[in-house]
């Protein structure tokens, strides 16, 4: 964990990050970004207002994004039962780009989180991965979204970031007709 931890602050963003994140936060967009090393180091305003937390570390910004998922900030949207359906899906992903790989998430792993540890195999992140997740708001019923993680490279082709977009599961024609009342 002291390999994954030791920076209490996220590492530097560059000028190339700092752009996404500029364009992103003029659209309104439920985003978060995490650096290469998978520790979170943006959430979107409305991401942020979704959640309710007052502050970065309500929300675990600088923190590795598996553990930053232990928080009531993020668990508060999935059951234990979606939780453990999407972190199959991801974590050979963030496994295999965690500095320390499996062990160190093992370090910070919860209880729930830890059996879907043991029973993966760390792989590449491809440049364009959609999952679907089941976000609880309250006491409304559960909404399907679509998680768009997109693997951001530098122009020397080395992985700058994680971007995670979450959107509508509506079809954009239905979403048009909603969007206009």
């Amino acid at each position: 964990a002291d390999e994954m931890t030791r920076r209490s602050e996220p590492a530097e963003l560059g000028q190339s990050v700092q752009e996404i994140i500029a364009e992103l936060e003029k659209t309104g967009v439920a985003a978060e970004l995490v650096d290469p090393d998978w520790r979170l180091v943006w959430v979107s305003p409305e991401l942020k207002g979704l959640t309710g937390a007052e502050s970065d570390e309500e929300l675990g910004l600088g923190r590795h994004f598996a553990e930053t998922r232990t928080l009531p900030a993020w668990r508060q949207f999935v059951s234990d039962e979606e939780f453990l359906a999407v972190a199959r899906e991801l974590m050979p992903y963030i496994a295999e780009g965690t500095p320390g790989g499996l062990a160190a998430l093992r370090e910070v792993a919860d209880s729930v989180l830890g059996p879907v540890l043991s029973a993966i195999e760390p792989k590449p992140l491809p440049p364009l991965y959609v999952a679907t997740v089941g976000f609880r708001q309250g006491d409304l019923p559960p909404v399907s979204v679509h998680c768009v993680v997109v693997r951001l490279t530098g122009e020397d082709g080395d992985v700058i970031g994680v971007l995670m977009l979450y959107v509508s599961r509506l079809p954009a024609s239905l979403l048009a007709l909603v969007a206009r009342g």
